[in-house]
């Protein structure tokens, strides 16, 4: 039985190992449950480790594409940042960039935002950052090299150019959080808790 992490994955290995058993099984990940916070937040968080080459470059282009020439507040949060990421943020005076944060912190900046904003410049299947942005945050813009799996495709906002990642910044600072939305956001995330994945790994080891 081979388990695979992504769609992408599931793909290659139902095509390479047609005599295999090929199952699909997220990530693990550190929550239980979605306690997303009802209403508004006052700022986009984009987070990760900025000394991975991806995240910083991802933060850049944030920062001199998309709020180049909008008001709304940015935080950048993670461990590391490049010089070139700490100068470009010092000039913006919308823009705070926090670094090395303990976890209990870092936890209550993506609580607290009103947007995540998820960008990767390649795909390379489902990221943990995602699904807790997912469990624990409001709402979550994403590109399609971010957001790579049919199911969480379907429930963010998808955008994949400076004018669309503009535009989802401006409608969304404006529409808050509410019971439906997170009714909505438990139900998709049912497929990614923890217990359920382990759930189908007994299920398929008992056959």
């Amino acid at each position: 039985m081979l388990l695979s992490i992504s769609d992408d994955d599931q793909s290659y290995f139902e095509s390479s190992y047609s005599k295999t058993e090929c199952i699909k099984v997220p990530a693990f990940h550190t929550d239980n449950k979605v306690s997303s916070v009802l209403g508004n937040g006052t700022y986009s968080l984009f987070h990760g480790s900025l000394n991975v080459s991806e995240n910083d470059h991802s933060a850049q282009y944030l920062v001199e594409e998309i709020f180049n020439d909008i008001d709304y507040k940015l935080v950048i949060a993670g461990k590391n940042p490049s010089f070139k990421l700490q100068k470009l943020c010092a000039k913006k005076d919308n823009i705070t960039l926090v670094n090395d944060l303990e976890w209990d912190e870092l936890n209550t900046l993506i609580k607290n935002a009103h947007i995540h904003l998820m960008h990767a410049s390649q795909k390379s299947g489902l990221k943990l950052k995602l699904l807790k942005a997912l469990f624990l945050g409001r709402h979550v813009i994403a590109n399609e090299d971010m957001a790579n799996e049919k199911l969480i495709s379907d429930h963010v906002v998808i955008a994949n150019d400076t004018a669309s990642w503009k535009k989802a910044i401006a409608n969304l600072m404006n529409i808050p959080f509410d019971q439906e939305i997170l009714s909505k956001r438990i139900r998709v995330m049912e497929e990614f808790k923890n217990e359920k994945i382990v759930g189908k790994i007994i299920e398929q080891l008992k056959q």
